[in-house]
């Protein structure tokens, strides 16, 4: 005799065939997703595997040259004593390399780097400026440097103030130099953790506000300042003024052929739409033209003002030698390399 089945057998059977369906459809639907998801992979490359945007790259690539550094400034401290010499003045042994990149860097800040080519931009010709007193500011270290480095050498000055108190003894002047080197670095410093800043908050587009990158920047810099003294800074400018150099001529040879066509092309673009821009000295803050004397006075007050600088005039007590220091003079124009 024949089992008649049951209402629940057949919505067991019903169950079962609705599942069997249900799951080949949306395999079906999922191998069609699956197809379009991975042509829109290869369409647009690896970003899309990783779902990044663009400042979620630059953003990683900051961080790994941050941390590259961090690491390069910690390490610097394998090489140094544990002295007040050796955390100041690097054991007064740094080599020419290491040298000429360190003045370099004390020379120029954010200003050449940010508001120089600003400068280009809005004021042309003007921007010379900052060339030219590179490229001469140096003069005066050739005899001024061997002679502050001796003369740390001899009495263990690794201090600005400690020289001149140490060559004029006085208490007014104890303060007075105190109080114009704290004046003078405020702002100096202010300017590079701003400057930092600015390019993280621009390169993340705006993702990174300006505070925040001023103070992961400096944070770095603290950190191996604070482990490996003066050695840190030596061996970190020479890695990034390295880096530096190959990126500002890669940038500048490609940008001109890759926006204009060429060098050529972009400066007789210039010169049909801005032809003031092109003619020397440049122009003033106010977008008139720049006066040869307020050219001249600028380079003059920069030339004299660039040997007093606290943090330029320590570095001579880092040179393991005077004609270090005299070669770097010489060749300090080559330098303005990085601006050109």
């Amino acid at each position: 005799m024949a089992r008649t089945p049951s209402v629940q057998q057949d919505l067991s059977v019903d169950l079962r065939i609705a599942l069997r369906y249900g799951m080949a459809h949306a395999s079906y639907h999922a191998g069609r997703a699956g197809a379009v998801r991975l042509s829109a992979i290869r369409s647009k490359g690896w970003r899309t595997v990783f779902l990044m945007e663009r400042w979620h790259f630059t953003s990683l690539v900051i961080c790994l040259y941050l941390l590259l550094t961090l690491w390069i400034g910690l390490a610097a401290n394998r090489g140094s004593s544990k002295s007040v010499q050796g955390f100041v003045a690097g054991d007064r042994d740094f080599g020419f390399l290491v040298f000429y990149f360190v003045t370099g860097a004390s020379v120029y800040s954010a200003f050449a780097f940010l508001g120089g080519p600003g400068w280009a931009y809005g004021r042309g010709a003007a921007a010379f400026y900052i060339l030219t007193y590179g490229a001469l500011g140096m003069a005066p270290w050739y005899w001024i440097g061997p002679r502050v480095a001796d003369l740390g050498r001899r009495l263990g000055f690794v201090t600005q103030a400690q020289l001149i108190i140490g060559r004029f003894p006085s208490r007014f002047l104890s303060v007075l130099i105190a109080i114009l080197t704290l004046g003078a670095f405020i702002p100096y410093i202010t300017l590079q953790m701003r400057g930092a800043g600015i390019v993280i908050e621009a390169v993340t587009e705006g993702h990174v506000p300006l505070a925040l990158g001023a103070a992961l920047a400096y944070g770095i810099v603290i950190i191996y300042v604070f482990n490996s003294g003066v050695m840190a800074v030596g061996w970190t400018n020479t890695f990034q003024g390295v880096f530096m150099l190959v990126i500002a001529w890669t940038l500048g040879l490609y940008l001109p052929f890759h926006l204009y066509g060429g060098i050529a092309p972009m400066f007789e673009r210039i010169a049909t739409e801005r032809p003031e821009l092109l003619t020397v000295p440049g122009l003033a803050a106010n977008g008139q033209p720049w006066t040869w004397g307020g050219y001249s006075t600028a380079v003059l007050v920069s030339i004299i003002g660039l040997q007093m600088w606290p943090h330029l005039f320590m570095k001579a007590f880092t040179a393991k030698n005077d004609d270090i220091i005299r070669k770097t003079a010489v060749l300090f124009p080559t330098f303005q390399l990085f601006l050109v």
